[in-house]
């Protein structure tokens, strides 16, 4: 445990490159040798730390009771989820993934999971509700939109995904792009079923 969190302590503060054995165990205060007897290198601590981290970040998307609800729900995990610690332990993150396989694999798997067990459930939940049609479970880049603007704003532009942006979001990029896929007579236009 103290070895996970001052890594990841470490990746947020400066990066992938600062995570050696010895700093590591300085900070920490566990001798490197007893870090080796668990992780060969640095690259497995920083491997183990990282998933981790992404094992922690839970999905809680209850039914909200409408599609627009929902997607709030999801909109706001996931601002919830790029907390400034992790925003910046990810960006630091973004050329080491594309040339590490296992580093990619962790946040393709993560990603992967979202698009699952988030918006794929509020999509599936609003066709069974009656609100959207069937193929509307097939718009999932939709769900990328959502988290690339979110990322931007937070790790990018280094503003708040706040309640305003979010519902700016959903309401001129997320809502308007599925209304091809509304059921007539749903409502949705005006209830916000």
């Amino acid at each position: 445990e103290t070895l996970i969190r001052t890594t990841l302590e470490l990746l947020c503060q400066s990066g992938i490159e600062s995570v050696t054995m010895a700093r590591v165990g300085r900070l920490s205060g566990i001798p490197a040798t007893s870090i080796y007897r668990r992780y060969p290198d640095a690259r497995s601590l920083v491997l183990a730390a990282i998933k981790d981290d992404l094992d922690r970040t839970q999905f809680d998307l209850a039914d909200q009771g409408s599609l627009r609800d929902d997607l709030m729900a999801f909109l706001r995990m996931i601002a919830r989820a790029l907390h400034p610690e992790r925003a910046r332990m990810l960006a630091g993150l973004l050329l080491p993934i594309h040339t590490d396989a296992e580093l990619a694999a962790l946040f393709t798997g993560k990603l992967e999971a979202l698009r699952e067990e988030g918006w794929n459930s509020i999509i599936g939940r609003a066709v069974g509700r009656g609100t959207l049609q069937g193929q509307a479970l097939e718009a999932q880049p939709l769900d990328d939109v959502a988290q690339t603007m979110i990322f931007y704003r937070i790790v990018v532009r280094r503003l708040p995904a706040d309640e305003d942006f979010l519902n700016d979001l959903l309401d001129t990029v997320l809502m308007p792009a599925l209304t091809s896929f509304f059921v007539q007579g749903s409502g949705l236009g005006s209830a916000g079923s």
